[in-house]
């Protein structure tokens, strides 16, 4: 191989390519033989009248185009946009081709209802009409995905000589290495010398498409031949990604004769594989070699997936396929690393689903143009390198200032036991806090031009970054308005609930990130997103009740008013009758009417919507009046017109109402004062 002990890692994307999988298991010689077909239909976010149309083999992956339907036929009742009916060929193995036609149906009066009908091509429709659930989203937020509906095709008789391939006890044998041998090419280009060519290899996958590694072609040759014992013809480059961003390309060639290789199923260490190609050194350009080996492990690394061989590989079999015992294609050989006498190595090639991924995006035109090394801002796709410059630069900083903002906030804990705002320390320690997310929000903008954002994803994950800092820039500065008394913990509760839906964003869009660049963390990143989603909703919830606590407002100086006014009672010698006395009760009366009288008003308050809101409010209601009528009970006594156990009746109520209006709410958010 050309670059022997180079490494290459492959940009993923959403969509897989055309995978030609094996054959519907046999049947009986009587029974009628079916092959599965999944179908799948996207519908544009932004545009829901742009639809289109996925197919692959039950368990094999998207065909590479995507179809788009034509929505503009009424039916007759006049309910439903008919779209044109599609038909699809979906290769099989075997060589056997199902085709099926599909339409999907669009109800005039809600778009969102779509039903998808299906049948074999020339056969009848399906007696029912799938309704399709489009609720996924796709990574990049611009499809919705609808569920892949399953159906079953008529497949040909096979003729009595034939039987289905027995996919159990293949080997790898004469027979089978000549049928691989024969569909790969030994890759021929210009050398960097006069009269001089480098070899590579190639293989057909159909549709005149070879395979071969990016490396192989990434110098921009004049001309390019592909030949074997049946071809020898040119060939251009469709697209690829070179070694250091993935290492595949597509070549397109006529190809007369040539049977396109399967994919093969996902391999298990241990099991058997061989290796074809053109290693330098054989003479005349027309003799491939096979070499034996087994599936050493299986690794995903910086988002692409590997196979490692202990198959003898040498320089030419790059581009050459890895194929199972059966000679179906199970990675593209990339690279090796020699040991220091040349006499041993670990061989590797790119396998799924990397692969089938690449070859998507390099049919879609999201590969450079072959006069440049690598993906760029210009050509219109950063490489995954890019990408994961940008999260590392992102990640550069984000631990340290953490660590640095749990110090202070346990700082920020010791303080507020001994000291209740306004307090000038809390204040220092806030802007402290302040500072240091300020410092994460200029960092990261100044990333805003780095080239890998102009990926969707990628950006999206910075812009998700920004806000989640600039929101705790917002939370530090209402921290240090509320420790000088010129805030309520409302507006901090808040603030906290806008950081923490930043934080549900920020971590969606890492998820789908992750997801584009293949990081083998991935299921935790997005159970982290949807666990900060859930933490959002109840984060603002708390911010609510807090809101309505400070629009209720601040019952300490009615509170300590009738408190004062109790003490004076207490510390009166006169006994009832005593018209002081009933003057102090009046007082204290009257304090807590005026609160019921304010309180009772907010009832009509967009907020008591929410019934956790109008429970709270009308709790606080109670207590109050309980308030009132336990004073009026006390102007009463000291008139002599009842007896204390009146007033200690009314009293029991009181806090009876009391009581349950603080469980309530403390049963909710944190109660540090009852008073």
């Amino acid at each position: 191989m050309r670059r022997a002990q180079l490494f290459g890692i492959v940009l993923v994307s959403a969509v897989f390519a055309l995978s030609t999988l094996g054959s519907a298991a046999a049947q009986g010689p009587s029974e009628p033989r079916t092959a599965g077909v999944e179908v799948t239909v996207w519908r544009r976010v932004s545009n829901p009248s742009l639809l289109y149309l996925s197919t692959r083999p039950e368990g094999g992956t998207w065909r590479t185009e995507n179809t788009a339907l034509d929505m503009s036929a009424l039916s007759s009742s006049g309910r439903f946009r008919q779209s044109n009916a599609v038909l699809v060929a979906v290769p099989l193995g075997g060589g056997e081709t199902a085709t099926v036609e599909v339409t999907v149906w669009r109800r005039v009066s809600n778009p969102s209802l779509l039903y998808l009908s299906t049948r074999p091509e020339g056969g009848t429709w399906r007696t029912e009409n799938t309704a399709l659930d489009l609720l996924a989203l796709s990574s990049s937020g611009r499809f919705h995905q609808s569920n892949a509906v399953l159906v079953d095709v008529p497949l040909p008789d096979l003729p009595d000589s034939v039987a289905p391939p027995d996919r159990t006890s293949c080997v790898i044998d004469e027979a089978m290495a000549a049928r691989v041998i024969a569909s790969t090419v030994q890759v021929v280009t210009p050398g960097d010398e006069a009269n001089t060519f480098n070899i590579g290899s190639a293989f057909y996958i159909g549709d005149s498409e070879f395979v071969t590694a990016g490396h192989v072609i990434d110098h921009d040759p004049s001309w390019i031949t592909l030949r074997n014992a049946h071809v020898d013809v040119s060939a251009r480059i469709v697209g690829y990604y070179p070694f250091e961003s993935g290492d595949v390309a597509i070549l397109s060639a006529s190809a007369p004769g040539l049977a396109a290789l399967e994919w093969a199923e996902p391999l298990a260490p241990g099991a058997a594989v061989a290796v074809i190609g053109y290693p330098e050194g054989l003479g005349g350009g027309e003799e491939a070699s096979i070499t034996r080996g087994i599936v050493s492990r299986m690794f995903t690394q910086q988002g692409v997936s590997f196979i490692q061989t202990d198959s003898a590989v040498s320089p030419g079999n790059s581009g050459g396929p890895l194929v199972d015992a059966c000679g179906r294609v199970a990675g593209v050989m990339s690279y090796s690393v020699v040991g220091e006498r040349g006499s041993e190595g670990l061989h590797f090639a790119v396998a799924e689903p990397s692969l089938a991924r690449l070859l998507q995006r390099i049919r879609t035109g999201q590969s450079p143009p072959p006069a440049e090394s690598s993906p760029s801002t210009e050509s219109g796709e950063p490489t995954f390198w890019d990408i994961n410059e940008l999260v590392n630069s992102i990640s550069q900083d984000w631990g340290s200032t953490i660590t640095a903002l749990n110090s202070l906030t346990e700082q920020w804990d010791i303080i507020n036991d001994y000291e209740s705002p306004p307090s000038e320390r809390l204040a220092e320690n806030a802007r402290k806090r302040r500072d240091l997310s300020q410092a994460m929000v200029t960092t990261l903008t100044g990333l805003r031009d780095d080239p890998a954002t102009v990926n969707e994803a990628a950006n999206q994950y910075l812009e998700g970054a920004i806000d989640y800092w600039s929101s705790s820039t917002a939370v530090n500065s209402t921290l240090e308005s509320y420790a000088l008394d010129t805030a309520t913990w409302g507006a901090v509760a808040r603030s906290q609930a806008e950081r923490a839906a930043a934080w549900a964003s920020y971590t969606q869009a890492r998820c789908d990130l992750w997801l584009l660049q293949g990081y083998t963390n991935t299921q935790d990143r997005c159970t982290e997103a949807a666990q900060a989603k859930a933490a959002a909703e109840d984060s603002a919830a708390e911010a609510s009740e807090w809101e309505f606590i400070d629009l209720i407002g601040d019952w300490r100086p009615t509170t300590n008013a009738i408190s004062t006014l109790t003490d004076e009672w207490n510390a009166s010698s006169e006994s009832p009758p005593s018209q002081a006395l009933a003057t102090i009760a009046r007082e204290q009366r009257d304090l807590a009417q005026a609160l019921v009288d304010r309180l009772t008003p907010l009832r009509s308050h967009p907020a008591t919507q929410d019934p956790r809101l109008a429970r709270y409010l009308e709790a606080a209601i109670a207590r109050w009046a309980a308030e009132v009528t336990l004073r009026d009970r006390l102007e009463q006594y000291a008139l002599n017109r009842v007896t204390w156990d009146a007033v200690e009746l009314e009293q029991r109520a009181r806090d009876a109402a009391h009581t349950a209006f603080w469980t309530d709410l403390c049963s909710r958010i944190p109660c540090a004062d009852e008073s």
